[in-house]
Parts: C-alpha cells; structure tokens; sequence
C-alpha cells in the first residue's frame, strides 16, 4: 500500500476518533447538566412537599384549637345554669298501685309525682285508683296529665279531666315519635308542658316546652340522669304498669328515688311539679340564649376562621397560597347572671 494512502487512512481514523470523544464529552456535559436539573427539580419538589406538609399541619392544628375553642363558647352558659335542672316522677297510667305503692316510696323522700291520664285508663275504672284517691294525691301536691295517643281526641279527654276537677297541666305522648301538631295542641288547651320520649326538646311554640322523658328502667338510666343533671336538663323519669322500659319494681323505683333524693340534697338538682320544670325549663333556656348573645360575635369570627381553614386544607392552596391569617382575641363581654323572675320576663 502506497504511503500517502496509508497516511490518508491514518487521518480518517484519527478524525473519527475525535469525533466520537468529542460526541461522547458533549452526551456526558448534556447528561451532567440534565442530572444536575433533574435535581434540583427533585429538590424543589421535596422542599415544596415539605412547606406543603408544614401548611397542612400548621392548618389542621388551628383548625382543632379553633373549634375547641368554639365548642367552649357553645357550651359557656354551663357554669352560669350549674345546678338548675329539674326532674319530675311521671306514673303513666292511674293504676291503684300508683296510690298503694309508689306513692309511699316518691312521698317518702319528700317529692310529689305526675298522673297520666287516657281513655283506656281512668280514675274509678277496673284496677285503677278511685276518683277520691287522685284527689287526694292532688291535695299532696300531686298533677295530672292526658296522654295523646294514635286517634286520640285529646280536646274531649282534657275538658272531661277538667270536669273531674283533675286539672291536667300538661299533654304526655307514650310513643318516641310526636305528632307534628303536639306543641300547637299543648297551646290550644292552655297547657305548657309535652312530656315526650323524642329527644328532640324544640317546640314549635315558644309557650311550649318538650320534657324529656325516661323509662325508670331504662338501661343505664342513672348515667342518663347523671348527665343530664350536669348539663342542668329537664325531665321526667316515668313509672308504668305496662311498658318494660318504666315497668314499676318496687326496688328499682326504690333505688332511682334514694338517687335522686342524694342529688337533689346536694342542691344539684330539684323534683318539681308540672309548673315547677316548666320554669325551670324557662329559665335554663333563657340562661342560655343570655350565653350565647354575649359570645355571637366571637362565634361567627371562629365558624368563619374554620371555614376557611376547610377550604385551605381540602383544595390544597398550601402550594399556592398562604395560610389564612389568625384572627385577633377579642375580650368578651362579662355574663350577668339572670333570676329566676327576671328569666320569665
């Protein structure tokens, strides 16, 4: 092979060398400066993922204290009503063992009871206590209700209690569920009281309140009236003859008594009559409303507050937006304790 052309091969190999480093060097400067991108990329990616945790935890906390917050200014009226519940003993039926029976273990401890009257069962019927003896009970201090049942014409029982001189101070459902037209019934017949088993307590006529009423058998039910004596309820705790839940056992009644009776020494709580927790009911619910107009500004400053953490949190703005800024304290106004006569204004 000639020298020139062996040369030449020479140069061509050398060249194709070159280029191939030189191809190599600009992939590797291209790879580097890509890897280099990629991370920082990565890097602000976990550093946004970081704030946006950060936001997230930052946001949920204030949102717990916040509401914690307006759960305590719900429920702020609690110290005000401490020890203003009311209880009364509600004999569903007129049963003679009302008379024979409970009377003694209610009377005993100083309190006086309820009487439900019905269609199916009244005074001076088959194994019910005599006309002469639920006036008796009523001279002690003793009232009487109707019970509205399905189909009942609670209008011409109420007028023939009132003719027997029974004087009924209230309307009492036995079933859970309430007729519609109870508060407006309780209304037209110059009542205020609906004793009911629905815990639903919101009457449809200011004038009328809803007492909660339960079985002396119930399961759990000193619990029941144990809180509902903290948080100053009414309600009546009712003795049957029929139902299981308020079925009478002399030893059970016996006992619910002696518990209550400790309460009520202890000034947390008072048995009342019909007309007695319906005040109670009023002036509770007055205490309340009080409560609560003396905290509406604050309240609406909180439910806004966490309205908009809400949203913050469930569109995600913590990657675009700051957080919403924390409202300032502002001092409420001092709670003035209203009276019992004052309350009923």
């Amino acid at each position: 092979m000639p020298d020139w052309h062996r040369d030449d091969q020479s140069k061509l190999t050398v060249i194709m060398i070159a280029v191939i480093v030189i191809a190599i060097a600009v992939l590797g400067v291209l790879g580097f400066r890509r890897y280099l991108q990629d991370e920082r990329q990565e890097e602000s990616i976990r550093k946004a993922a970081e704030e946006y945790n950060v936001s997230m935890l930052e946001a949920r906390r204030r949102k717990a204290d916040l509401e914690l917050e307006l759960a305590a200014l719900t429920e702020q009226g609690s110290v005000q009503i401490e020890n203003r519940g009311t209880l009364v003993f509600l004999c569903t039926e007129p049963d003679v063992r009302v008379y024979t029976d409970v009377r003694p273990i209610i009377e005993e401890a100083g309190f006086t009871g309820v009487v439900a009257l019905s269609y199916d069962s009244y005074p001076g019927e088959t194994g019910c206590l005599s006309e002469q003896q639920l006036k008796e009970l009523m001279a002690d201090g003793w009232d009487t209700v109707v019970t509205v049942q399905k189909n009942t014409d609670a209008k011409a029982l109420f007028q023939k209690a009132k003719a027997s001189g029974f004087a009924p101070k209230g309307i009492y459902y036995p079933t859970p569920q309430v007729d519609e037209t109870a508060d407006s019934l309780a209304k037209d017949l110059g009542v205020r009281a609906v004793f009911t088993y629905s815990s639903d307590g919101i009457s449809a006529e200011p004038s009328v309140y809803r007492i909660l009423t339960l079985g002396c058998n119930e399961n759990g039910i000193k619990n029941i009236t144990e809180e509902g004596i903290a948080s100053s309820r009414t309600m009546a705790l009712s003795i049957g003859f029929r139902n299981s839940r308020e079925l009478f056992d002399e030893t059970s009644v016996t006992n619910m008594v002696a518990f209550v009776k400790k309460k009520t020494d202890a000034e947390t709580v008072k048995v009342a009559s019909v007309d007695g927790v319906v005040t109670g009911k009023n002036e509770v619910e007055h205490l309340k409303g009080e409560a609560l107009k003396k905290t509406e500004s604050r309240r609406k400053a909180l439910q806004a507050q966490i309205d908009e953490l809400n949203d913050f949190i469930l569109t995600g703005n913590a990657l675009g937006a700051p957080l919403p800024p924390e409202i300032e304290e502002t001092p409420g106004e001092p709670f003035v304790e209203t009276t019992a006569d004052s309350a009923g204004k």
